[in-house]
Formats: C-alpha cells, structure tokens, sequence
C-alpha cells in the first residue's frame, strides 16, 4: 500500500502596486498585473490565469514520475497534492518548481500557499534563477508548517528577477 503524504500549493505570480513621491515627482500607482496563477480547480498543473508570455506555465516537480492528484484547497474545492517528499535533503532534493516569462515586468511578488499532511514536509522555501542553475533563496520567502495546517509564503524578488526571460521558481522542502 502507498502511503500519500499531501504537500498542497495555490500560487500566484504577480507585479505589485507602486505609487508615491519620488524626487518631488508623483509616481502613479500600478494596478496588480498577475502573470501566472494556479487554483487547479480544473486538475491540471497549467497555469489557470496568466499573461501572453505565460500561457501554459506548469507547476512540476523534480521528477517528472511523481503524480499529482488534487483535493480540497485552502479556500477551493482543489489544490494539488503529490507524494514522495521523505528523505528531502542536499543530495536528493524536492520541490515544485515553475519558469515564467517576466520580460516587461517589475517589482515580481511571489505568493503561495501550501499545507503539509501530518507526514510530510513541514518547511518550504522559495528560491529564484535567472540563468536555471544557480538558486537563490528569496528574502522572507519561507513557511514552517504544523501538520495539517496552512501557511503561505509571500515575498517580493529583487531587482535581478525584473524582466528575466527564463524566472525559474522552486518551492523546496
């Protein structure tokens, strides 16, 4: 028998709002602009929302032979589970991971939400790349979950990340 051990994530990738006084000049405000999102209420890794540049964005893991199968979300009717997340560590690591387009944007925000089962991971982390090689872990970018609860990750990338290409994202545990 397989045991399931539930990692759940809804994620939203989007521009935030900027306004104010800068040099004496009054700066508009932008209106949120989201780029990617996922509510997987259509069982289906693809982005359900998103900009020209990223129609089709996938959430996968890092072994394309894990499953995904989807059940109550935080505040949905889904949200995408999958297994085979023991024995994380630095030389067998796990996580979910997404490339967007950011050409054209600025001031990236990336919210997610996840929820661990009991027996599954309990810690997530954000990490970005530019180049889909070298990781960096995103300031403020983490959640330590309780079994069974829900916690959420919001943080804005720096600057390197504005109009990237190729924004590789990974939720790692």
């Amino acid at each position: 028998m397989r045991k399931l051990v539930a990692f759940c994530l809804a994620l939203l990738l989007a521009l935030a709002p900027f306004g104010g006084v800068w040099a004496g000049t009054i700066v508009p405000v932008r209106e949120l602009e989201i780029i990617a999102a996922w509510d997987f209420e259509s069982e289906t890794p693809v982005a359900s929302s998103a900009n020209a540049n990223n129609a089709g964005a996938v959430v996968a893991r890092e072994d394309s032979t894990i499953e995904f199968t989807y059940a109550d979300g935080n505040g949905s009717s889904k949200g995408l589970n999958s297994n085979g997340w023991a024995d994380a560590s630095a030389a067998s690591p796990k996580y979910y991971t997404v490339t967007v387009n950011a050409a054209g944007c600025s001031g990236l925000v990336v919210s997610a939400d996840f929820r661990a089962s009991y027996i599954g991971p309990k810690n997530v982390k954000l990490y970005y790349s530019v180049d889909g090689v070298n990781f960096i872990a995103a300031e403020g970018g983490a959640v330590a979950l309780a079994g069974g609860t829900w916690g959420g990750i919001s943080a804005a990338l720096p600057a390197l990340c504005d109009n990237a290409e190729s924004l590789v994202l990974r939720f790692a545990v």
